[in-house]
């Protein structure tokens, strides 16, 4: 049995009629007359029942048009959603982010996905650059939201923004005051920070930003985000 034969079928069945049907399909009447002989022939069941003057179904024939139809509406329908997942417009797409970029990143993501692609189903992790770069490699994940640096070869990698440091500070610090602060302003200050552990590409930034500034920092406590 193939495709065009349900076609073939369908169009037979709805008119009742060989020569029109043969016609709306743009075949010979033989032509059509034979690829309907082989379906049955097929299927071992006789579809029609006709004569010079008349076609009608058969019973089997009049439930097969009910199978032929939903089969057919089930292949283009799954056509339809192949090539939107093709053109990226359906199908499920895996994200990583960093806790930090989860906050700032993931809610204008998800709202511009529901409102642009609402066949597009967006699954959500969190970890540190260095997990996502692994999970890429692996094609756990399909993007990363990651800090940079990040050497890897197999990956295109666009940067988005730049983010700037903040300092938290009690309200009675002389550097409190300040509309921005130097980062050599810090290298008497006992900090506060993240586990190297927890973004060890943040952390590392960090430490090098201070030593480019001629310090080294003096992490006193470390954090992990609430």
């Amino acid at each position: 049995m193939e495709f065009r034969q349900l076609q073939y079928f369908i169009a037979v069945a709805e008119e009742l009629h060989f020569g029109r049907a043969a016609e709306s399909l743009h075949l010979s009447q033989p032509a059509l007359s034979k690829q309907i002989q082989a379906l049955e022939s097929s299927l071992e069941i006789q579809l029609f029942e006709r004569t010079k003057h008349w076609v009608k179904l058969t019973p089997a024939g009049q439930n097969f048009l009910e199978t032929a139809r939903r089969v057919l509406h089930d292949i283009e329908e799954g056509i339809q959603i192949t090539r939107q997942i093709a053109d990226g417009h359906a199908g499920t797409v895996r994200i990583g982010f960093t806790e930090a970029t989860l906050f700032c990143l993931a809610p204008n993501i998800l709202k511009i996905c529901r409102e642009e692609y609402p066949q597009v189903n967006l699954l959500l992790s969190s970890g540190g650059t260095e997990t996502h770069a692994e999970a890429l490699r692996t094609h756990q994940i399909d993007v990363g939201f990651v800090y940079l640096p990040i050497r890897e070869p197999m990956l295109v990698i666009e940067p988005l923004f730049e983010e700037h440091y903040i300092a938290a500070l009690p309200a009675s610090h002389p550097l409190a005051k300040k509309q921005s602060i130097p980062i050599h302003a810090l290298a008497n200050e006992p900090l506060v920070f993240y586990p190297r552990s927890l973004a060890p590409v943040l952390y590392a930034n960090f430490i090098k930003n201070c030593e480019q500034a001629g310090f080294v920092p003096k992490i006193v406590q470390e954090a992990e985000l609430a």
